[in-house]
């Protein structure tokens, strides 16, 4: 199943995206459900933080993976910062992705314009909820 919706950079699109991404979710157990509403929030919030530009949210489930990429226009490539200072307010986001998603990437768009930033979840080697 594959879904695709377009969304503003305003932080009221943050909410709104997870949930996009969460009613458009198979059955999947809770704990995975809540994994995904936190990969959303942190690849959304840096669309909204650094991108600054219209951005898309795609969502692509089979019963073996899930595929959730958001495309932006803006410049820049996110990249996993050091460990942050405690008291920095930011840096966390793809560290997060990088521990919590099965595999994640950045897709880069033609002369430095754009990217996908993309995670994927393994559901075949996670329980599933019963039917």
């Amino acid at each position: 199943m594959k879904a695709t919706r377009g969304f503003l950079p305003e932080p009221a699109s943050v909410p709104a995206a997870r949930r996009f991404v969460v009613d458009k979710l198979g059955r999947l157990p809770a704990e995975m459900v809540d994994t995904v509403r936190l990969l959303v929030s942190e690849l959304v919030t840096n669309a909204v933080m650094y991108a600054g530009t219209d951005f898309t949210v795609e969502l692509d489930q089979s019963t073996s993976s899930l595929v959730v990429s958001v495309t932006d226009s803006g410049t820049g490539t996110p990249e996993v910062r050091d460990l942050p200072d405690p008291a920095d307010l930011h840096g966390r986001g793809l560290r997060i992705v990088l521990g919590l998603a099965d595999d994640w990437g950045v897709i880069p768009g033609d002369a430095g314009i754009g990217k996908v930033v993309w995670f994927e979840l393994n559901l075949s080697q996670r329980e599933r909820s019963p039917a």
